[in-house]
């Protein structure tokens, strides 16, 4: 995890924000579950791949922009631009991972509701 921190920058950090505030919704719900929680996880985990797409556009330009400069004919600067493409996924995969286990989580919380027992008649 601290890799992805460390590389993935600005956005990594909102992304982050987005992602573990809506597990900790999504937990709330599952412990306790409330249909009115769950517009609250859909919007940040769309804010969170948002974030996170938008950490890899941004690195992408900045990736091509630096290859672009380096490159040269006796070297393209393949070896620079695979490793700054792995560097680039970072953003997106780790926001995946936070709304994925956000969705996860809410879908506990759904099955508990549906396996409420029934009111003593």
């Amino acid at each position: 995890m601290s890799d992805f921190l460390r590389h993935g920058g600005v956005f990594m950090w909102s992304s982050m924000a987005c992602g573990v505030f809506a597990v900790a919704v999504a937990t709330a719900h599952a412990v306790r579950p409330d249909r009115d929680r769950l517009p609250l996880v859909r919007t940040l985990c769309v804010a969170a791949l948002l974030f996170g797409f938008l950490g890899g556009g941004s690195g992408l330009i900045k990736l091509l922009q630096v290859v672009g400069q380096r490159a040269t004919p006796a070297d393209p600067g393949w070896g620079l631009l695979f490793r700054g493409l792995s560097e680039v996924l970072y953003n997106p995969m780790a926001s995946l991972l936070w709304c994925a286990l956000a969705a996860f989580v809410t879908a506990l919380g759904g099955v508990r509701a549906t396996r409420r027992p029934s009111p003593a008649r």
